[in-house]
């Protein structure tokens, strides 16, 4: 019918919608990407003095959230139960 049709038109857009929302999210790997970016622009001096506070807040943000998925992904491997989670190892 018509209106079964339309339905699945409507669920297969939807469905489409909500794909590529999810790959819009930040992942680990964003995270610490995020985290080098941040690193690498304040070593060349991209930062003003008085922008640095603000800047550091979010560093330390992202800092925190990539150490709390290391320890987790850490306990999950002691466990046996570690999947890949994309996060790669930091460069300092």
């Amino acid at each position: 019918s018509c209106l079964g049709t339309r339905k699945q038109i409507g669920r297969n857009v939807m469905n489409d919608i909500m794909k590529k929302l999810d790959e819009q999210k930040l992942n680990p790997a964003d995270l610490v990407s995020l985290k080098n970016i941040i690193d690498v622009a304040s070593k060349r001096g991209a930062f003003r003095a008085s922008e640095m506070t603000a800047i550091g807040k979010v560093y330390d943000k992202l800092d925190f959230a990539t150490k709390v998925v290391e320890n987790e992904k850490q306990l999950l491997t002691e466990k046996g139960e570690n999947k890949n989670d994309g996060l790669p190892k930091e460069s300092n």
